[in-house]
């Protein structure tokens, strides 16, 4: 084990922060070094601690594990089971301390795949995050950006991202504010002092934006419609969410008619149709958006056909397509149940399975903003220089990680006849192997 102790004054200007110290480094408790004059550099991803005849340092920011401080102490713990403890800074320790977490939280960030402009930081707040069977409690920063809220604290960096699509109910308490998503997972916010009307005003806000575009948006498609279960439409599918064929047609049966033909003016009704009837089902799933989704612009929807049996084509799949944007034009497919379980499923298991599946394949695609990119790339591009960001997102994100071990392959479309081919042949390669990482590929994508 290495640890570096490091006191002194800092100075900096522009994208590199600078630190004078003296430092003394140890390794098993046992000293290696110490001197006088050392500096400590930070820049967007690494820090380094240069001191006198050579002798430097560097640390990977994305290597430090958790951050704490205490007594004008900083400790940094790193992945590789080392230690960095820096002391004595004096007047520049809480500067010091800013920088190191403000350096560390925004390459988390971007590492997160989030891409969103802030629309409110800097509110300090007590939480108590609650999911699924897991608690955990704290003091952190809250930020509203254009999508979603982000809970970070200066320790752990980020704790949870909450995409507004997900977001089921907002209550009010005592000076706290719940937020409770569609699987349950609850946000309870506390002590944030006179910065709680400001929040709680930014975030109704960004919801009530959220729902007005999609208000305008299906106003446009369904015409004349009655505004309450047009309103009831618009929340069912706000930013992203997906929504059900039955739950579409139970507000209105000319909703789906309208939202379908929409599918066809983005260019996109012939792969519907195919995939819809080679699925032989209408348990079909449909979501929409305005504005920001990873790299498409404009206004888009997509749409989630499941191949389970026995009328459909091979089963055990998930095929999701996007409609409009500036996007590649690709299908993407994604597995219902393991491929160590599946061949002892019926088809009335696999369909009990879709709902759920289904919606966790919609939280985890507004988690990573519907990035498609770090979910197809292979294991070995992600060693790649343009592909580094993705590589850390893929150990990092559970939304991520799940839709890789999901993701069976897809299939990119350069005629009508080659894409329905590729999609038969997918489908077939998907139920005639156990093994769980295998993806499917086209011949001349193998590499």
């Amino acid at each position: 084990m290495q640890t570096f102790e490091c006191l002194g004054q800092g100075h900096g200007g522009g994208d590199l922060i600078r630190y004078t110290i003296s430092y003394r480094i140890t390794r098993n408790a046992q000293t290696v070094a110490a001197g006088e004059g050392a500096v400590i550099e930070c820049d967007e991803e690494t820090m380094r601690l240069r001191s006198d005849f050579g002798d430097m340092w560097t640390i990977p920011l994305r290597q430090i594990l958790h951050l704490q401080k205490a007594d004008y102490r900083i400790v940094m713990g790193l992945i590789s089971g080392e230690e960095v403890l820096l002391y004595h800074a004096g007047r520049h320790y809480e500067p010091l301390w800013r920088d190191l977490t403000r350096r560390r939280n925004d390459l988390m960030i971007s590492d997160a795949l989030v891409y969103e402009k802030v629309k409110l930081d800097g509110v300090g707040a007590r939480y108590r995050l609650s999911r699924r069977e897991e608690a955990s409690e704290g003091e952190g920063e809250v930020r509203l950006h254009e999508a979603s809220l982000l809970l970070l604290s200066d320790e752990e960096g980020i704790v949870a991202r909450v995409p507004y699509g997900l977001i089921e109910e907002i209550s009010e308490g005592n000076y706290f504010l719940t937020i409770t998503t569609d699987c349950g997972d609850t946000l309870e916010l506390s002590h944030m002092g006179r910065n709680m009307e400001r929040f709680r005003r930014h975030l109704s806000g960004a919801l009530n934006n959220l729902t007005e575009q999609t208000l305008d948006y299906l106003r446009e498609l369904l015409p004349g419609s009655n505004p309450f279960s047009l309103h009831q439409l618009a929340q069912l599918l706000r930013d992203g969410r997906l929504a059900r064929k039955d739950d579409i047609d139970a507000l209105n049966p000319r909703f789906w008619a309208g939202l379908h033909e929409r599918i066809h003016c983005l260019g996109r009704g012939e792969e519907h149709r195919f995939l819809c009837a080679l699925a032989g089902t209408n348990d079909l799933f449909l979501g929409m958006k305005r504005g920001l989704m990873g790299d498409l612009t404009g206004d888009y929807m997509w749409f989630l056909v499941p191949f389970a049996g026995p009328t459909s084509g091979p089963g055990n799949a998930l095929a999701l397509e996007v409609a409009g944007g500036e996007g590649g034009r690709a299908t993407y497919f994604f597995r219902i149940a393991d491929r160590a379980c599946s061949p002892g499923l019926s088809y009335e298991d696999l369909s009990e399975l879709i709902p759920t599946v289904a919606a966790e394949l919609n939280r985890c695609m507004l988690s990573i903003n519907f990035r498609r990119e770090p979910i197809y790339l292979p294991e070995h591009r992600l060693t790649e220089p343009p592909y580094e960001r993705y590589a850390h997102a893929a150990v990092n994100l559970p939304a991520l990680q799940w839709l890789r071990n999901r993701f069976i392959g897809r299939v990119i479309r350069r005629s009508g006849e080659q894409w329905k081919d590729d999609v038969m042949e997918l489908l077939t390669f998907n139920t005639g192997t156990t093994d769980p990482k295998a993806k499917w590929r086209r011949g001349s994508e193998k590499r």
